[in-house]
């Protein structure tokens, strides 16, 4: 398949109209965070109820996943694109006017089906470039879209600071809406034709479902996406319970809880940028099992936070490291991934390493929701299970690579 133009202005229109669809997910997660104990407050509802909010965003986003994957292989990745975004600004705006806790879960269940369409994003970088150029090009993405959790809770608490928790909504909503029309704008007239339509693939003639199926029968492709899994699982566990433990837990003020999420953000985007410049050679199988293997570590500094209570310095240390190791195995995991379903429907495939993934997430975040937690205790041990379960998928796709590699090997020996 021919590549982007070479032009760099629609290579720079490119990556920042992907990143800032990436976002949209990033920005509805990170930027309410500091207004949760308002939102409570002001809906007269729980903590755990508006926490729960988070895990029915994971849900509606995880359910998305199941068929706009598949859709934008059929109809186009641009056209799944514009719709998501158009739902998602309409529901962030809706979101505002909630007046009960109930009414803002399902919004934002809703407003997670119109996140949902970033699903197309990776497929898209996969349909134009080799393995290890998409692997590149997802650090550079990411690295751009970390810069989300850097920025998001600091402009929430800010906007929670001069106006209140609606104007958090209201932005989304803004935001949503720009990103539709830049996409109308520029990615439709500067790109060119066959990024566009983005070649309709030439698929298997089956149902989707049963190329779900599929994907699912192929133990490399499993352990690719269980270690992609339980690693963001685990740091779902962290954005939930992070608001109580920094604010209500250890004291913190909510400005100051932009600042420490942030910090770790910017932290994610330096070893996403190392992985595009200095990592760029080496194959992304080889960095997804290093990856893998340092979650050991991160499970080990958890764990003895958690028995020896560090406190609030432990706490933050040790959950930032592992957000970032999971910031150098993600992009790898699924660059991995992908190459393996590039020319038989990359979108399906994404579909369902999205959906296990926000599923798992889901499962998280809603158990640390209903947690009736007085400390870090709970989420420390829960991060650290996380951790050490990537490090067994690791093994055993280790142990998977090598088995196919020898099957190969004796197929060709085999071979007149």
């Amino acid at each position: 398949m021919s590549e982007i133009p070479e032009s760099p202005e629609v290579k720079i229109t490119l990556i920042l109209l992907l990143a800032m669809t990436m976002s949209m997910t990033g920005f509805a997660i990170h930027l309410y965070l500091p207004a949760l104990p308002s939102i409570a407050k002001q809906l007269s509802a729980s903590i755990n109820q508006i926490e729960a909010t988070v895990s029915f965003f994971i849900l509606g986003f995880a359910v998305s996943q199941l068929f706009l994957g598949a859709l934008s292989d059929k109809l186009g990745r641009v056209q799944v694109m514009s719709m998501g975004l158009l739902l998602f600004s309409a529901a962030s705006f809706l979101c505002s006017f909630s007046q009960t806790a109930m009414q803002f879960q399902v919004l934002r269940f809703i407003q997670a089906l119109g996140a949902g369409a970033s699903v197309v994003v990776f497929p898209l970088i996969n349909d134009m470039f080799d393995k290890q150029k998409s692997a590149r090009l997802i650090s550079l993405i990411l690295a751009t879209l970390i810069t989300t959790p850097i920025l998001a809770p600091i402009i929430g608490s800010q906007l929670l600071q001069f106006f209140s928790w609606q104007s958090i909504f209201y932005s989304l909503a803004i935001y949503a809406l720009l990103g539709f029309i830049l996409v109308q704008v520029f990615l439709k007239k500067q790109l060119s034709i066959h990024i566009l339509k983005n070649k309709k693939m030439t698929l298997p003639s089956m149902p989707f479902f049963r190329r779900y199926f599929q994907i699912l029968n192929n133990e490399n492709a499993v352990m690719h996406i269980l270690i992609q899994s339980f690693s963001f699982a685990g740091f779902f566990a962290y954005l939930t319970a992070s608001p109580f433990i920094y604010i209500e837990y250890f004291g913190k003020s909510e400005q100051f809880y932009g600042y420490l999420i942030s910090s770790g953000a910017f932290l994610a985007v330096c070893i996403n940028l190392c992985n595009a410049k200095f990592f760029y050679s080496f194959p992304p199988l080889k960095k997804v099992l290093w990856g893998g293997y340092a979650h050991v570590l991160s499970s080990l500094f958890l764990l003895l936070t958690y028995v020896f209570d560090f406190g609030f310095y432990g706490v933050f240390l040790s959950c930032i490291f592992y957000s970032s190791i999971m910031s150098f195995t993600l992009p790898n995991t699924l660059a991995s991934f992908l190459s393996k379903f590039k020319h038989t429907g990359s979108g399906v495939a994404n579909s369902v390493l999205g959906f296990i993934q926000f599923s798992f997430c889901f499962l998280s975040s809603y158990w640390m929701s209903t947690l009736d937690s007085k400390d870090s205790k709970d989420m420390l041990l829960t991060m650290s299970g996380f951790a050490f379960l990537v490090m067994l998928s690791s093994l055993r796709l280790s142990k998977a690579t090598k088995k196919l590699q020898s099957y190969k090997v004796s197929r060709k020996t085999l071979a007149p």
